[in-house]
């Protein structure tokens, strides 16, 4: 059984965007890579699996859950990290990973303590005073902390260049040698090096990539 699945997910929003018809699965311990511009519809996508809106067609499951009925579960087994996270200004870093571990309904912090040293995060700072590219890190940790069984990452480079994009790929390298599930959403190819298979979105439509055939 696939760890993530889609079958003919569709969402159209009333400006004309969202995802059209777009089907495919990802094996346990595989990576799949979705590659696009922005506003061809991955945002979209990762927003369906996790459960945050409804398929118009279609449908989707991660561990065999459909998404929609079943966000709850879904999202205990899922790391997600959005394209903007949405994080509280007057919080420090480390109060921050707590909260997200509690609201998970996590005993402990995991890794928290390996990653923020992997990173090279501050946790003492409180977020309104933290670099962008550190509060984009930050927020991985927080998906990843608990090693969740599959990882959803929306533009997981995004805001970040140089050496503190390399620590982030290494990092999702070591992830996938650790067996998870990953799709990884982004505008950027330097990503396609970590997937075993690719598809691209333009305009919400699926099309194959690379010579790799869709699934």
């Amino acid at each position: 059984m696939a760890m993530i699945e889609a079958r003919g997910l569709t969402r159209v929003y009333p400006g004309g965007g969202g995802i059209f018809g777009v089907s495919f699965s990802v094996e346990r311990g595989e990576c799949l890579g979705c590659f696009g511009a922005a506003g061809a519809g991955k945002t979209t996508l990762i927003r369906l699996l996790m459960g945050f809106v409804r398929p118009q067609q279609g449908g989707c499951a991660i561990d065999g859950a459909d998404c929609w009925a079943f966000p709850s579960y879904v999202q205990t087994q899922v790391g997600y990290l959005p394209e903007f996270p949405l994080v509280w200004e007057g919080m420090r870093g480390v109060d921050f990973l707590r909260f997200y571990a509690r609201y998970r309904g996590e005993h402990g912090t995991g890794r928290m303590g390996e990653l923020i040293e992997r990173l090279a995060v501050r946790p003492e700072l409180r977020l309104r005073r933290m670099p962008l590219p550190m509060r984009r890190k930050l927020a991985l940790i927080a998906a990843l902390m608990q090693a969740p069984p599959v990882l959803l990452l929306d533009e997981p480079l995004a805001g970040l260049e140089g050496e503190e994009g390399a620590q982030v790929v290494e990092l999702l390298r070591v992830e996938r040698q650790a067996g998870r599930t990953m799709l990884l959403t982004s505008a950027d190819r330097s990503l396609a090096e970590l997937c075993d298979r690719r598809i691209a979105l333009e305009s919400g439509l699926p099309r194959t990539e690379g010579g790799e055939v869709p699934v």
